[in-house]
């Protein structure tokens, strides 16, 4: 597809192509976070994006992508688009280098953003955004531009044992497999405090995480996770009781 876009794609056909990338985003990223596929779906949607883009005249690219942000896309896509426009710029962990390519400009980047805010905040109000896929990236950045009232929704959203779960499920499937690090052992997976530490106080849900580590509709992979962020807790709780220092839970060993 990409080499279809480069080649043979008219301007007029890249919002109609736009248009249905981003409608089969959403299958294609549940399909490869539920082990069906493993060709790189987020990586490919941004190549394709930045093909599509190429084809347009600068001056006509906002307009493409307002339109794609306001017709109800894949909420994940359109956040992950704003990201990689945004690194081009040095934002998101980019780095920029004088002379180095930028799809849109500074301001237009400040005006999409404005708008991906507006579509998670609608994507929220709905009832949706919890089970999007890559939902913890999508956080990210909401938590980026509007901190307080990301937290303000994380706390609604697990207001009951439910809703933590749903909140947590989408964290550990995307915990990630074993690690070595840098002192050489290997690192368990787990579902890290310090991923959850922008949308809420990780020791605010230890007693709750415990509980439902107990219930027999949660898979064995699953249990194992809450049961570690319970034990990281309990040891971070004793090294700092001891000796009055803050310690992160990947200084005790797996």
């Amino acid at each position: 597809m990409e080499q279809h876009i480069s080649e043979q794609v008219e301007p007029d056909q890249v919002g109609p192509t736009f248009q249905a990338v981003f409608q089969a985003a959403d299958d294609l990223l549940r399909r490869e976070q539920r082990g069906e596929q493993s060709f790189g779906a987020q990586e490919q949607i941004r190549r394709i994006s930045r093909q599509l883009l190429l084809r347009v005249e600068p001056d006509e690219r906002l307009d493409q992508l307002e339109l794609l942000i306001g017709s109800g896309s894949s909420i994940a896509t359109v956040i992950d688009t704003v990201m990689m426009l945004g690194e081009q710029h040095g934002k998101y962990g980019g780095e920029w280098r004088e002379g180095s390519e930028t799809l849109i400009t500074l301001s237009e980047l400040a005006r999409l953003e404005n708008l991906a805010l507006a579509a998670i905040r609608e994507e929220a109000s709905a009832g949706s955004l919890v089970k999007s896929p890559r939902m913890p990236d999508v956080l990210t950045c909401w938590a980026t531009w509007n901190r307080g009232e990301c937290r303000t929704w994380v706390s609604r959203e697990i207001t009951d044992d439910d809703g933590l779960l749903a909140f947590l499920e989408p964290f550990m499937n995307d915990a990630g497999a074993p690690s070595a690090s840098a002192r050489g052992p290997r690192v368990e997976r787990r579902l890290d405090h310090r991923t959850l530490r922008p949308f809420l106080e990780p020791g605010s849900i230890v007693d709750r995480v415990r509980e439902l580590a107990k219930r027999d509709s949660v898979n064995e992979q699953h249990k194992h996770l809450l049961d570690r962020y319970v034990l990281d807790y309990e040891l971070l709780q004793q090294a700092t009781s001891a000796d009055g220092s803050d310690v992160e839970p990947d200084s005790f060993a797996a």
